[in-house]
């Protein structure tokens, strides 16, 4: 909704519930421009190449602390299939470096990734990590 908010259109939305994205259709049924679809996120039924962006927040962390590597592989391996060339994946984890990078260092994705650390609001709250993949375009 934010991302709406702040002037983005055409987004995809996805949960492998169809209760919640039943909910969220209905309470952003304003939003114009926003498709909200039932799908697996480790069997997306997306075109290759289909997306500029790709945001996460929160798929990752599910299948990382599910102990579910496989998951993570298969998942990371579907948002790379989606991304155009030169596309950017932004994941938001709050798993910090050392517990996350490596999912993101395969040389199978095919992207440069930066982490930036997200400051939390206030000192009852955990900082949040930005983990900005971008692919590299076809003619590098």
């Amino acid at each position: 909704e934010a991302i709406y908010d702040a002037d983005y259109r055409d987004i995809v939305n996805i949960d492998i519930s169809d209760v919640v994205i039943q909910q969220m259709h209905d309470r952003n049924h304003g939003r114009s421009n926003m498709t909200w679809l039932v799908m697996d996120a480790t069997q997306m039924t997306l075109r290759k190449g289909s997306f500029d962006v790709v945001v996460d927040k929160g798929m990752l962390d599910t299948f990382a602390c599910m102990g579910r590597i496989e998951m993570v592989s298969a998942y990371l391996s579907e948002v790379k299939r989606v991304l155009r060339p030169g596309g950017t994946f932004a994941c938001f984890s709050y798993g910090d470096p050392p517990t996350r990078s490596h999912f993101f260092q395969a040389t199978c994705y095919d992207w440069t990734t930066r982490v930036l650390k997200l400051s939390p609001k206030d000192e009852t709250e955990r900082a949040c990590y930005g983990y900005i993949c971008t692919m590299r375009s076809a003619v590098e």
